[in-house]
């Protein structure tokens, strides 16, 4: 799935975030800005945003998930880096007080 707004996108990561349990992992594809750049946001015509690292630090500083990994590599038709970040679910969600084992200690 991509997002290319902005606003959405930001919001997509609690919701990511829950779905993720303690020990679990969610691996995002990404071609992220690259280093050099100043902008933290690059859009690419209307289907490609790039986004930076440190936006994606941002989103998750306030979740139950870290970055566990970043692994850089080039896609060899495409002549592109891409990036996998790898983020690590650590277990009671920093942005709400309801956790996945409240929730479904909650359910009938």
């Amino acid at each position: 799935m991509c997002i290319v707004d902005d606003d959405a996108h930001a919001r997509a990561f609690p919701n990511l975030a829950s779905l993720t349990a303690q020990g679990g992992y969610l691996i995002l594809e990404e071609m992220l800005v690259p280093p050099a750049e100043t902008a933290r946001v690059v859009a690419l015509g209307s289907q490609i945003r790039m986004r930076a690292l440190d936006v994606y630090k941002d989103l998750i500083a306030d979740t139950n998930l870290e970055l566990a990994e970043h692994i850089r590599f080039r896609v060899p038709l495409a002549g592109q880096e891409k990036s996998l970040l790898v983020l690590r679910g650590t277990g009671a969600h920093r942005y709400g007080t309801r956790t996945r084992a409240s929730i479904e200690d909650a359910a009938p």
